[in-house]
């Protein structure tokens, strides 16, 4: 009679389960990659980390429309963290920044 019981239960129980896990939908996941956010026209978001100077110019410079001579000691590696996209004009703001910390400036000419 128990091995009985046991057999019908064997087979029941994958049916019970299947059953369950059918009618229930999957848990909820927190997304792994979630789409990155794009920005507002006209604005971009500066983030860079252990980044050349240069590479940092480079940007400043395709975003703004500006040139850049630069001289050959200008070296070092900056770590720029935006949380909201800027204006071109804010960028370059805070571009001046940067160049000051690092003793650097950028002279306008013309």
């Amino acid at each position: 009679m128990i091995l009985r019981r046991l057999r019908y239960a064997s087979i029941l129980f994958p049916v019970f389960v299947a059953a369950l896990t059918a009618s229930s939908p999957p848990p909820a996941r927190a997304a792994q990659n979630p789409a990155p956010a794009h920005n507002p026209p006209g604005t971009h978001t500066l983030n860079l980390k252990d980044a050349d100077i240069q590479v940092l110019i480079a940007t400043v410079s395709e975003i703004t429309g500006k040139n850049f001579i630069v001289g050959p000691n200008v070296a070092g590696k900056v770590t720029v963290i935006s949380a909201t996209p800027q204006r071109a004009d804010e960028i370059y703001n805070t571009f001046l920044g940067i160049l000051r910390l690092h003793g650097y400036a950028a002279i306008p000419s013309g």
